[in-house]
C-alpha cells in the first residue's frame, strides 16, 4: 500500500472511531430515568448520616459516590432538576472515552497505527462498554484506571522512567478506590514487575504511591460493612458454587451486549491475523 493510500485508510479509521466513541456514548444520554444501581450510586441522599459515615459503611469504595455527589453540588439546581441525569451521567461518559483514547495509546505501542486504530474502533462499539459509560456507576473509571495503569507499566518497560511505575500506582490507587475489582489488573501488574524485573526497588515505586488507597481502607475494615463485602467477595463469589455462576452470567451478559456481525466481525480478524502468522511462518521456514 501506497503511503498516500496508507493515509487515507487511517484518516477514515480515525473518523470512524471518533464517531463510534462519541455517538454511542454522549448522544440521548439523558433519555432514561435512572436504574437500579444508578439511584444506589447516590444512595448517601436516603441516608441520615453523614457523607463520611456512608462511604464507610459501604459495599464499595468510595469514588462513585465522591463524583455523584460534587456533580450533585456543583452542577444541578436543586429547584430545577431539569437534564440532571444528563449531567449526572456525564463524568462517566467522559471517563469512557478517555479510555478509549488510552487504548489507542496502549495499542499503538504494540501495532501499527492503522492496526491500533482498528483495536480501538472495536473497544468502542463493545457493547457492555457502551452500556457501563452510559450509567452512573463505577465500571467506567474502573475501566480508565487499568488501561492508564497498564499503559504506565507498557512506557516504563520501553523507557525506564520510574515515573512511570508511580503513575501506574497512583492512578491503581484511584481504581481500587471505585471498586475492588480493580485487583484484577493490579495483581497482573505486581507479578508482570515481581518476575520481569525481580527488583524490589522497582516493585516498591509502584507499590507506595498504589498503598494511598489504604487512607480509605483502613478506617473501612473497621466498619461493619467491610465483614459482609468479605464474605461475600470470598465465599459468594468465589468458593460457592451455588450462589454465582460467573460462566452462565458472563455468557447471557455476552449474548445481550455483543450482536453476531461484531461477533463475526472479530472471529474474521483473528482468522486473518492467524492465517497471516502462519504463512509468514511458513515462508520464514522455507528461507
Amino acid at each position: 500500500m501506497s503511503k498516500q493510500k496508507s493515509q487515507i485508510v487511517a484518516l477514515i479509521l480515525f473518523a470512524i472511531l471518533i464517531f463510534t466513541s462519541i455517538f454511542f456514548r454522549f448522544y440521548n444520554l439523558g433519555y432514561s430515568d435512572y436504574q437500579g444501581d444508578e439511584v444506589k450510586a447516590q444512595g448517601f441522599f436516603f441516608q441520615s448520616r453523614q457523607f463520611k459515615d456512608f462511604i464507610l459503611n459501604n459495599s464499595k469504595g468510595p469514588g462513585q459516590y465522591v463524583i455523584t455527589k460534587y456533580v450533585h453540588e456543583q452542577f444541578i439546581n436543586p429547584d430545577n432538576y431539569s437534564n440532571h441525569e444528563f449531567i449526572l451521567r456525564l463524568p462517566f461518559a467522559i471517563a469512557g472515552l478517555l479510555a478509549i483514547i488510552f487504548v489507542y495509546l496502549l495499542a499503538r505501542e504494540f501495532a501499527s497505527k492503522n492496526a491500533a486504530l482498528v483495536i480501538s474502533i472495536l473497544v468502542s462499539l463493545s457493547g457492555l462498554l457502551i452500556a457501563f459509560n452510559r450509567i452512573v456507576q463505577y465500571q467506567s473509571f474502573v475501566i480508565l484506571s487499568s488501561v492508564v495503569s497498564v499503559y504506565a507499566i507498557a512506557l516504563y518497560a520501553k523507557k525506564k522512567q520510574p515515573s512511570y511505575l508511580f503513575i501506574s500506582g497512583i492512578v491503581g490507587s484511584l481504581g481500587i478506590l471505585f471498586h475492588f475489582d480493580a485487583i484484577s489488573y493490579i495483581l497482573p501488574i505486581i507479578l508482570f514487575l515481581l518476575f520481569k524485573y525481580k527488583n524490589i526497588k522497582i516493585l516498591a515505586t509502584y507499590l507506595i504511591p498504589l498503598l494511598t488507597a489504604l487512607i480509605f481502607y483502613i478506617p473501612y475494615t473497621m466498619g461493619v460493612e467491610f465483614q459482609n463485602t468479605l464474605r461475600y467477595l470470598y465465599y459468594d463469589r468465589t468458593v460457592n458454587p451455588f450462589y454465582f455462576d460467573s460462566i452462565f452470567y458472563s455468557g447471557k451478559l455476552f449474548h445481550i451486549y455483543y450482536p453476531p456481525e461484531y461477533i463475526l466481525f472479530v472471529l474474521a480478524g483473528i482468522l486473518y491475523w492467524v492465517f497471516h502468522r502462519f504463512k509468514k511462518a511458513n515462508y520464514i521456514i522455507k528461507i
